[in-house]
């Protein structure tokens, strides 16, 4: 081997140099979890590179056997709260966006009582993970018609738990924090 093509190679960066520090960082973490002989290797998808979209309840979401009916299609197009908040976008069903407030859908208490729900799809201060501004663009989609596996009863009643105990239990032995509420919900959104 010539003394150039040494010179090339070591300016080549390595395998673990050419990776952004996200994918680096998740192929230690591949390495560090890989279980057993059989070589099953577990990894985390970043939420900004690997968006997957969930059409599924919360409790069906976390099941790998998803309950649905062979050949039914699901309404999986729900839309962000950054969407909803555009006044050029209509809201459902004639929904006025300058008189709805947020406790005329869900329970509410505290500075979410006195919130437009046009308001709350801009993050709020009182609101640490943003759960009210993805729960109210939930409910939008599901009036909207734009998801199917969620009613608006199901969004009001994820709403209820967590503003009441700060967590939401999606199925038995399984509790949400705040953030991954909101990971769920993003989930079900385009």
């Amino acid at each position: 081997m010539s003394t150039n093509d040494q010179d090339a190679r070591s300016e080549q960066p390595t395998a673990a140099e050419a990776l952004p520090e996200g994918g680096a960082s998740r192929r230690r973490f591949a390495k560090a979890a890989s279980l057993g002989a059989g070589g099953v290797i577990m990894t985390l998808a970043s939420q900004r590179g690997m968006a997957t979209a969930i059409c599924a309840s919360p409790s069906q979401s976390l099941s790998k056997w998803q309950s649905g009916h062979p050949g039914q299609t699901r309404k999986c197009a729900g839309l962000s709260p950054g969407y909803w908040k555009q006044t050029n976008h209509s809201w459902p069903l004639g929904l006025d966006r300058t008189t709805l407030k947020f406790k005329d859908v869900f329970y509410a208490r505290g500075e979410y009582a006195s919130v437009l729900m046009d308001t709350i799809l801009d993050p709020q201060s009182f609101d640490t993970y943003n759960v009210g501004m993805h729960i109210a663009a939930t409910w939008l989609n599901v009036r909207a018609n734009l998801i199917d596996f969620l009613t608006e009863q199901d969004v009001q009643n994820i709403w209820h738990e967590y503003a009441t105990t700060l967590q939401y239990k999606p199925t038995a032995g399984v509790t949400w924090s705040g953030a991954e509420l909101v990971n769920y919900l993003q989930g079900t959104m385009s």
